[in-house]
């Protein structure tokens, strides 16, 4: 298996959401705050908190990496 990882874009937003809410299940804790909205608000809007890279995998998201100074994906929200 071949695994790009490249810049997250707005496309990613959904993808990026659903991986963060499997993670919280992971462990065993409930859905963060943190929707497609939420992510295309501050990783791409006016107020930018955040960047984001994005492993794929046979075209399917695999992966994320989240780049903050101040940001809770918990909270969602800076």
């Amino acid at each position: 298996m071949t695994v790009i990882v490249r810049p997250m874009v707005v496309g990613d937003a959904s993808e990026v959401a659903r991986m963060a809410a499997a993670l919280s299940a992971h462990e065993g804790a409930a859905p963060p705050p943190f929707d497609a909205a939420t992510i295309e608000r501050w990783a791409f809007g006016p107020d930018r908190r955040f960047d984001g890279l994005v492993a794929m995998a046979d075209n399917r998201h695999v992966g994320y990496a989240l780049f903050h100074d101040a940001f809770h994906v918990g909270q969602g929200a800076p």
